[in-house]
C-alpha cells in the first residue's frame, strides 16, 4: 500500500520513461533505494488510475475490490 504521493511519483516516472515499466522502476529504485517494488507495479497502478480515475481501489458491483 503506498500513499497518494507514492503512486503519483511512480506514474510520473512511467510517464517519464515514455511508458517502460523496466527504465521506470531503476528510476524510482535510483531515487528511493529503500523502497522496492516490480515491473509490473508501474503498469497496473497506472491501468487502474486510466480505468477508475482513482489510485484507491474501486469496489465492483457484487462489493468485491477490483485487485491491483
Amino acid at each position: 500500500i503506498y500513499s497518494n504521493s507514492e503512486y503519483a511519483i511512480m506514474v510520473y516516472l512511467y510517464g517519464f520513461c515514455d511508458g517502460n515499466a523496466n527504465a521506470a522502476r531503476r528510476e524510482y529504485t535510483a531515487q528511493f533505494p529503500n523502497r522496492k517494488l516490480t515491473d509490473k507495479s508501474f503498469s497496473l497502478i497506472f491501468q487502474r488510475l486510466k480505468e477508475t480515475g482513482s489510485f484507491n481501489m474501486i469496489p465492483w458491483a457484487d462489493g468485491v475490490f477490483a485487485p491491483l
